[in-house]
């Protein structure tokens, strides 16, 4: 057995030194286009993509290299590539941890994609503004965000991009204990996210609606919508669900008063 680790941990830190040369090859690549290039707005371009390079390297150096993609774009009166940067640099701050940092450039990317009708980025920046207040748990403007996100994905047939923001107005509405709107947009997700055949998207559906009727005191319900959970968990194979979903069975049976069936979830999970 401690032979067998010892192999996977070699593996691992081989993958990984492999992922880093060819990281660092990309990176030299794009230095060396940067260097070469005369045109702003391909300037423009090499910096985002060097910034994407190093954010799992160096977030410093992804900063630095957004910053001047930013004041480039800005120069050369670009809206596209100046909402492009702000998003990227609002992605960064998140990641640095710097959430007013990722408002103020995501809600500068927002304006400039508003500006030039860019319909695909104008749904994922008003998700991230969402999420972003949703994890700030500032709930009346993560909505805002939301809708304001929903309403363009209603004209773009985006089926994914609906079912995640659903799902989103669902765990807020949760939240807000208004568990009548969020079982509407939790239906509303469910669909999508069957049309498009994501296991993953319906199990985490599921078990938001168990976690409804259990809130509302349906544990019968709440019971029946944990099963499909986790029987969908299994057809998807990884399992990584279950013991959660076997913990929201366990609670639902103790609320009726079957301890030793709730013990056995339990002891599974």
């Amino acid at each position: 057995m401690n032979r067998l680790k010892s192999i996977l941990v070699f593996l691992v830190l081989q993958i990984c030194l492999l992922n880093l040369y060819a990281n660092k090859n990309d990176t030299d690549s794009l230095l060396l286009k940067l260097n070469t290039e005369n045109k702003i707005i391909k300037k423009v371009e090499l910096l985002i993509e060097l910034s994407k390079q190093y954010q799992n390297i160096e977030l410093s150096e992804a900063h630095k290299y957004i910053d001047n993609a930013i004041e480039l774009a800005i120069e050369n009166k670009n809206d596209t590539y100046t909402g492009k940067a702000c998003f990227q640099k609002a992605g960064l701050s998140e990641a640095s941890g710097n959430a007013n940092q990722a408002l103020e450039f995501s809600l500068k990317a927002l304006g400039f994609y508003e500006s030039i009708s860019d319909s695909a980025n104008l749904v994922s920046v008003n998700i991230f503004i969402g999420n972003l207040y949703k994890s700030l748990n500032d709930n009346k403007p993560a909505l805002k965000y939301y809708t304001q996100a929903l309403d363009v994905v209603k004209k773009t047939n985006n089926a994914e991009a609906y079912a995640i923001i659903a799902n989103n107005m669902g765990l807020i509405n949760e939240t807000l204990s208004n568990y009548n709107t969020a079982l509407d947009y939790y239906y509303v997700a469910l669909r999508k996210f069957k049309k498009l055949d994501n296991c993953e998207g319906n199990t985490q559906v599921l078990t938001n609606i168990a976690n409804v009727y259990f809130a509302t005191g349906d544990e019968e319900s709440a019971i029946h919508y944990f099963q499909k959970a986790l029987e969908l968990d299994k057809q998807n194979g990884n399992g990584k669900n279950e013991a959660l979903i076997l913990m929201g069975i366990g609670k639902c049976l103790i609320a009726l008063n079957q301890p030793d069936k709730a013990k056995v979830n339990l002891l599974k999970s």
